[in-house]
């Protein structure tokens, strides 16, 4: 399992970077960016990228601030469906990730606790559920088995949330 938490505006060469993200049996997780904008490598056909969300009492939604769109320069993979982008959809999942509503950190030097956010929160999360899954399955798996996830927003795909966040790893 890998798990990336960076990410760059999209540019006409980025497919020359596919190689780099290309594991066959391990899952590589992607933060979306902290941008309305699709991103990479997050447009990697290679990888799963996770989009963000904010979580309230009462549930999920897409978080504002979370990557999302078609890639600019990556092919959309056969797996994506062509309802959505003529190209590479860039975000396939979504964890939380808006910082008002993050996750809690200890913070060492102050000794006391924080409130950690980005879809560089989010990506390590999907990425430690790929990992309990014992045997992580490629990105299409996931899009085989829409049920397995959280439809955040009740229209199934969303650019900003994918097919949503997982519930439990079995889409993993």
């Amino acid at each position: 399992m890998i798990s990336n938490s960076y990410y760059a505006s999209e540019w006409s060469g980025e497919s020359a970077e596919e190689v780099h993200y290309q594991h066959p049996g391990v899952a590589v997780t992607v933060s979306c960016g902290d941008t309305p904008a699709p991103s990479y490598p997050a447009a990697s056909q290679y990888v799963t990228a996770v989009g963000g969300t904010t979580l309230t009492s009462s549930g999920e939604t897409a978080w504002a601030d979370g990557g999302r769109g078609c890639s600019a320069y990556i092919a959309r993979p056969r797996w994506q469906s062509a309802g959505t982008c003529a190209t590479r959809s860039a975000v396939d999942v979504a964890a939380v990730a808006d910082p008002q509503t993050g996750v809690a950190m200890s913070d060492a030097a102050s000794g006391g606790w924080l409130v950690a956010g980005g879809t560089s929160v989010g990506a390590p999360i999907v990425g430690a559920a790929y990992a309990l899954t014992g045997s992580p399955k490629p990105t299409a798996y996931s899009y085989g088995h829409p049920a397995d996830f959280h439809d955040i927003g009740g229209a199934g795909y969303a650019l900003a949330t994918g097919l949503g966040s997982p519930n439990g790893v079995a889409g993993l």
